[in-house]
């Protein structure tokens, strides 16, 4: 494949620019998702959130977060969760126009929360949600903490944590299976499974992961 073709052939040309909304953030936007009434919500990486209508496109809704947000998600319930430059994650309800705080998670312990008030080394980096409806947490320097959806409940328990080394940062996760799980760090450069079936916690295997990129075209094709 010719990179040049590529490039000329892929544009924005192809599609139909519904709306251009600007200078809604004043940093950099991180996050986009839906609500389930289809109103599009975005984060920045300052402390702000916003809700805007599914069809005008205007900001019906600013929530503004004491912290810097590092990620947003919808989980199923439609609950709004916010991952936080802090000790600390954020459930909102949101009805309409009006927004409730249903729950604060924190998995840091005790001496973090305290640290992670004045620093950014504490970082919430963001949340997955598992197949049976509990969610993985990707905590900065602490570990991959798991929380169960508690029954008949939007809200969620602490159930398990996973830390196999000081300082080795779980970037991603991918669910293989019933507890299993595919970790990706990012950092350290590979990849573990990590399987809670097994009566101790280990990685099954690891894989050098090794990344390329082009800064500019080359003459040569590409495939």
């Amino acid at each position: 494949m010719n990179i040049n073709n590529f490039w000329n052939n892929h544009t924005v040309n192809d599609f139909q620019l519904l709306a251009l909304v600007k200078n809604v953030h004043s940093s950099k936007i991180n996050s986009l998702c839906f609500l389930k009434d289809g109103r599009i919500v975005s984060s920045s990486i300052g402390n702000n959130i916003l809700i805007y209508h599914k069809n005008t496109f205007k900001i019906e809704i600013r929530i503004k977060e004491k912290e810097r947000i590092s990620y947003i998600n919808i989980n199923k319930d439609g609950i709004l969760i916010t991952c936080l430059y802090g000790t600390h994650l954020h459930l909102y309800e949101i009805k309409g126009k009006r927004y409730t705080i249903i729950q604060t998670i924190k998995p840091y312990n005790f001496i973090l929360n305290i640290i992670g008030k004045f620093s950014d080394l504490c970082i919430i980096q963001k949340y997955i949600e598992l197949k049976n409806g509990d969610i993985a947490i990707l905590v900065w320097a602490y570990g991959l903490c798991f929380y169960r959806k508690k029954e008949n409940s939007k809200e969620y328990s602490f159930l398990n944590k996973f830390n196999d080394k000081f300082n080795e940062n779980v970037t991603d996760l991918c669910e293989l299976d019933n507890n299993q799980y595919c970790l990706f760090f990012k950092y350290e450069g590979f990849i573990k499974f990590l399987d809670w079936n097994k009566k101790k916690k280990q990685a099954l295997s690891k894989l050098r992961i090794i990344f390329h990129y082009y800064l500019y075209p080359q003459k040569n094709n590409y495939c």
